[in-house]
Parts: structure tokens; C-alpha cells; sequence
């Protein structure tokens, strides 16, 4: 009888365990994201300076890379 209560316990302390273990994952990668996200803004406002600064020392459009990575559509985050 004390060997399934053990057990059981056990069990319930594992459970608690994992949900802690995911809960650390899941707050890892949203702070992961973030950082991403800030590191694209940054890249991104890098990306327009160097191309005024390309326009504005006269080089043709026609040199410009294209732009063909952008933002989705849904850029609202939570």
C-alpha cells in the first residue's frame, strides 16, 4: 500500500518537474524571439541607411539588390 502512494507521489512530483522544465523552454525561446525580432528592426533600418547612402553617392537603381525578404503580413506580436 505504501509503495503505491510512493509511486503515485512520485509520479505527481515528476509531472510538477516537466511542467516546470517546459515552462523555463517556453520562456527561454519567447526571449529568444524578442531578440530576434530587435536584431531584424536593426538590420532592417541598417538595410535602408547603406541603401540612401548608395542612392545618394549616385548609384543607378538598377544596382540596388532587390528586396525580396520582407515583414509578414501579420507583424502584430503578443
Amino acid at each position: 500500500m505504501i509503495y503505491r502512494l510512493l509511486g503515485a507521489v512520485g509520479l505527481v512530483v515528476l509531472v510538477w518537474l516537466a511542467g516546470l522544465a517546459v515552462k523555463a523552454q517556453i520562456r527561454f525561446t519567447r526571449a529568444e524571439i524578442e531578440r530576434q525580432d530587435a536584431r531584424i528592426v536593426e538590420l532592417e533600418e541598417r538595410f535602408a541607411t547603406l541603401r540612401g547612402e548608395t542612392r545618394r553617392l549616385g548609384a543607378p537603381d538598377r544596382m540596388l539588390p532587390k528586396v525580396t525578404a520582407g515583414r509578414p503580413l501579420g507583424t502584430d506580436r503578443r
